[in-house]
């Protein structure tokens, strides 16, 4: 754990975290993930997390981080953003799959749970009042 670290940047999701990291490890700066919110426990259940990451670096490495982040952001070819673009697209739309197939999921299986609760009670309520 650092001493002191300061807020360097909320990136999107993990891929862009890991790029981030990648690239201020190239210059020996070390960083600290935190999830957003409810993001860690996102990630487990659901193996993503739409909270974000922060990135958090030491106090006396804030400014050299941030002089990266802002040469990665202006570099790149008009193809690469492109790429990137596409790329951030794709994983927008397989979040949004992904979100519906949890709500379906969860439509389907409460009401299987419930019906077997209120059964179960009643059953129970049947015993106790014999």
């Amino acid at each position: 754990m650092m001493e002191k670290e300061e807020l360097l940047t909320v990136a999107a999701n993990d891929i862009e975290a890991g790029m981030i990291e990648s690239m201020l490890a190239s210059e020996n700066i070390p960083v600290l993930r935190k999830q957003r919110g409810a993001g860690q426990y996102m990630k487990i259940y659901m193996g993503m997390s739409t909270e974000g990451v922060e990135l958090y670096v030491p106090a006396e490495s804030l400014e050299q981080a941030r002089k990266l982040i802002q040469v990665q952001e202006t570099e790149g070819t008009p193809e690469e953003v492109a790429a990137d673009q596409e790329l951030i697209q794709a994983e927008a739309d397989q979040e949004k799959i992904r979100r519906r197939r949890s709500w379906i999921i969860l439509l389907l299986v409460f009401p299987g749970i419930l019906w077997i609760a209120i059964h179960q009670i009643r059953a129970l309520l049947q015993i106790l009042f014999q």
